[in-house]
């Protein structure tokens, strides 16, 4: 099944007709008409650098301005598909600006500008980040957060004191449900920077530094440095760490790193240096440095552990990996503390803009039923993707794609995860449903924060349907024997 787009070697990345991450680029001719061909496809991708600048610009600083998030959310909402449509033409059809400071300064310059613009504001759709401040609040009070949920009795006096805080929880029975990692950055960032502009600032540079991995790495790929404008000015990027403060931005990075260190030279692979198509993992401290990476992804973000099976890790790093995952999972336990109980929680309740999993309940009609076939098939996709791809960067997308896919919840800022594993492979059905995810918040925003949003068939058919779509005629067309022999 192509539904997450992992598939052996260069059919991964679509049909024929798909130039993908690094394909030849399409209507460039010989001689004259190429060095013309060229030129003109370098002004159309310095034009489109600048709309897709202004753009992004445009949603983030006129909400910056007036503070009102509900009068921008359609901006916001048609903002991604102007970008991905955007950055495919500038990617494939020829490069941006010639002088390469000049792209670095606009590449930059936009990310930087949109997110300070985005820092300083409460968060607009969703309260997580709330949660991450009470969290480094009991920690910095001595208490495990782990033990007491926020109403508890037991933390009466931090209820009191930071009213703020305490009063915007969501779940405010579940204790927390953030693994080592997270619960570091969040006591770090309370110290270096209190509040939560300060958290933001955190996350955001972290993020800023992923960017810069991803740009080396692509440019050690040889692929259009372009794709790297999906991570840096994508509306899920922005509204989801900047705006909203989730730390899934984070977890992206680290998987980013461990990608990085696998895929051949890693993140300081020399300009046009790379592995050779389908050639072995490397062993060593490349292998080692991806584990430790791999491990602090899923001490930020537990879903991380599903692409852990996909990388094909060498021995020794998956024992280092295990070992830190297991260490970082067990750091809270404590006579009384279950530091699996929200999660266990979050599996059992949640469940909002679903998409195959809807296809599933539907099918067995149970709940309990659904989430088991759900699990299988999930394994099942994931191992055969260690078997079959290579490229860790198809991996890693495939695998935490399926996972979205086949989950009972999917919230956008779940997919920061997936945005620089796109930038490195991408395709035409994650670039759709990356620029459609922001259409889940509707026209009610306020209410998603609320936990009431409702999604109506005709939005979330909008949102997901192009996208199988794609990923249905792609297999359809890699399974023929014409699209075979090509």
């Amino acid at each position: 099944m192509g539904l997450p787009g992992g598939t052996a070697g260069a059919a991964a990345d679509g049909p024929r007709g798909w130039a993908g991450p690094g394909g030849n680029r399409p209507g460039l001719g010989a001689g004259s008409r190429e060095v013309g061909g060229r030129a003109e496809a370098a002004r159309g991708a310095a034009a489109l650098y600048a709309l897709a600048a202004l753009a992004t610009l445009g949603w983030a600083g006129a909400w910056a301005l007036q503070a009102d998030w509900a009068a921008h959310l359609r901006a916001f909402q048609l903002s991604g598909f102007a970008l991905a449509a955007a950055v495919t033409a500038a990617a494939l059809g020829g490069r941006a600006p010639r002088a390469r400071w000049a792209e670095a300064a606009l590449f930059w310059g936009v990310a930087a500008a949109a997110r300070a613009a985005l820092v300083p504001h409460p968060p607009p759709l969703s309260p997580d980040l709330f949660r991450y401040l009470w969290d480094a609040l009991v920690w910095r009070s001595g208490v495990n957060p782990f033990r007491y949920p926020p109403l508890d009795a037991h933390l009466a006096a931090l209820q009191r004191l930071h009213p703020a805080v305490y009063g915007h929880i969501n779940y405010p029975e579940i204790p927390t449900i953030y693994p080592l990692a997270s619960q570091l950055v969040f006591v770090l960032a309370s110290f270096l920077t209190p509040g939560a502009a300060g958290l933001k600032a955190v996350l955001c540079a972290a993020e800023l530094g992923g960017l810069a991995v991803l740009r080396r790495r692509l440019a050690g790929a040889g692929r259009p440095r372009e794709w790297a404008l999906l991570a840096a000015w994508h509306p899920l990027a922005l509204s989801e760490v900047a705006a909203n403060g989730h730390a899934d931005g984070l977890a992206g990075v680290l998987l980013l790193l461990a990608v990085a260190a696998l895929a051949g030279r890693g993140a300081h692979a020399a300009p046009g240096v790379q592995a050779a198509p389908g050639a072995p993992r490397p062993p060593g401290r490349n292998g080692l440095r991806a584990a430790v990476a791999l491990a602090g992804a899923v001490l930020v973000k537990w879903s991380a552990l599903v692409v852990a099976p996909a990388l094909r890790l060498p021995l020794r790093a998956w024992a280092l990996f295990l070992g830190l995952a297991a260490a970082g999972a067990a750091a809270f336990a404590a006579p009384g503390v279950n530091p699996f109980f929200a999660l266990g929680e979050y599996l059992g309740r949640w469940r909002w803009n679903d998409s195959l999993f809807a296809l599933l309940l539907a099918a067995v009609g149970r709940l309990a039923w659904a989430k088991e076939l759900a699990a299988a098939l999930l394994a099942a996709w994931v191992l055969g993707v260690a078997r079959r791809e290579q490229r860790p960067e198809l991996a890693a997308r495939s695998a935490l794609g399926a996972l979205l896919l086949m989950a009972p919840t999917f919230h956008p800022w779940y997919a920061l995860g997936l945005l620089p594993l796109v930038a490195l492979a991408p395709e035409p059905g994650w670039l759709w449903l990356l620029a459609a995810l922001p259409l889940a918040y509707g026209g009610h925003p306020d209410r998603l924060a609320k936990g009431q949003a409702e999604l109506t068939p005709a939005l979330r058919g909008l949102e997901f349907g192009p996208a199988f779509a794609w990923w249905m005629w792609a297999a359809l067309r890699r399974a023929t024997p014409k699209s075979r022999s090509s």
